[in-house]
């Protein structure tokens, strides 16, 4: 079904405003077809590509997707060619917002993206924080949504017992096979309804199975305060290294992408039971990196797939540019020269939780959409 065009959004001239610019008049309209005509069919690496294109302060000519300017030429030929680019960043936000805001079936992963790659002191520098708000709203909604869990209606089996059998075949009506047309098509669509509504019901159920089971498997691994990965209780674990390790333990058991409403509140536990002193207690990025087995980091590594996503995924990065080098510190310049969130500067431990927690459904959410 052909999507309707929509009106220009009513801050998409804001949008152009908090990033300084000015839309030659008469020229936002076309700008906006444009917009539409891409998100009208998203692919996963575009989103991914547009949301390195708006969270990276430093994005380059390079980082604008390919066939994203020949959009905005389609409507007006004027469009430049090059040295626009804070221009294509404004767009890049304009189209992932679009997607967020249809609810389409990669709204989440936009959702995700944007907020992963918002990371930190780029949150600071986005040109339209209100896109990143408008991401973390839907995730929260999203998450609730697909948790759902409905009763099943009462299934009604068809009671076709040997008298009710007689009922719809009366003896008479073998007399002339076309008599027996209508008995027969009304029994099988009674036969049919029930089984329709019996497949409903067992789908209902099986979701809320899977609800409930992704709520026991992280309630029992709350419960216990166990590392999973390293065998030890939280508490020998400690807060340091836990700020990695416990948001990718919790991430391998959500079920659905994006996690429960609880997942902050869940990890915060995890992280009081490790020791952390405190909510507002900081940590450098360099620090809880260094402070998880050389080991676990390698396999993680090896589970991984940065190609893509590598930027948008700052913790994730730091863990790979680790394991380049030998020694605590080698590896410093290596993460520095390729990504610009500061290693040494102190972050929320929490923050750091929550964001190595969405980078992993990140990862994970891309995979399933690919």
């Amino acid at each position: 079904m052909e999507r309707k065009t929509m009106s220009i959004h009513p801050n998409f001239a804001d949008w152009y405003r908090s990033a300084m610019i000015t839309v030659p008049e008469g020229l936002l309209q076309k700008r906006w077809t444009a917009v539409e005509a891409v998100a009208k069919k998203p692919n996963a690496d575009l989103i991914i590509r547009l949301a390195k294109l708006f969270t990276l302060p430093s994005a380059a000519e390079s980082a604008v997707p390919e066939g994203f300017r020949e959009a905005f030429r389609a409507q007006d030929e004027t469009f430049p060619s090059r040295d626009n680019i804070q221009e294509m960043r404004v767009l890049a936000g304009a189209v992932l917002r679009l997607i967020i805001d249809e609810r389409g079936q990669l709204a989440a992963l936009a959702s995700l993206a944007l907020a992963c790659g918002s990371f930190g002191p780029r949150g600071v520098t986005l040109s339209e924080h209100e896109h990143l708000d408008s991401a973390e709203r839907y995730l929260l909604e999203h998450a609730k949504k697909i948790r759902e869990c409905v009763a099943p209606s009462v299934v009604k089996v068809p009671n076709l017992t040997k008298t009710r059998i007689s009922e719809l075949f009366p003896q008479t009506a073998f007399a002339n096979i076309q008599a027996l047309q209508e008995p027969l098509v009304s029994t099988l669509t009674e036969i049919g309804s029930g089984v329709s509504n019996a497949l409903k019901a067992i789908e209902a159920l099986s979701h809320t199975v899977k609800v409930r089971e992704e709520e026991l498997n992280i309630l029992w691994w709350l419960q216990t305060g166990f590392s999973r990965h390293l065998q030890k209780t939280f508490v020998e674990t400690g807060y340091e290294t836990g700020a990695l390790i416990f948001p990718v333990e919790l991430a391998e058991l959500t079920s659905f992408v994006p996690g429960p409403e609880s997942a902050t509140a869940v990890l915060v536990h995890a992280l009081q039971v490790a020791g952390v002193p405190s909510s507002s207690a900081t940590i450098t990025l360099a620090k809880a990196i260094n402070a998880t087995p050389r080991e676990w980091r390698e396999k993680l590594h090896t589970e991984l797939d940065l190609t893509s996503v590598d930027l948008l995924c700052p913790v994730l990065l730091g863990v790979q540019k680790s394991l380049e080098t030998d020694g605590a510190d080698e590896w410093l310049p290596v993460y520095k020269k390729a990504c610009d969130v500061p290693i040494d500067k102190p972050y929320s431990v929490l923050g750091i939780a929550v964001q190595t927690y969405r980078e992993q459904l990140l990862n994970s959410l891309l995979a399933e959409k690919r």
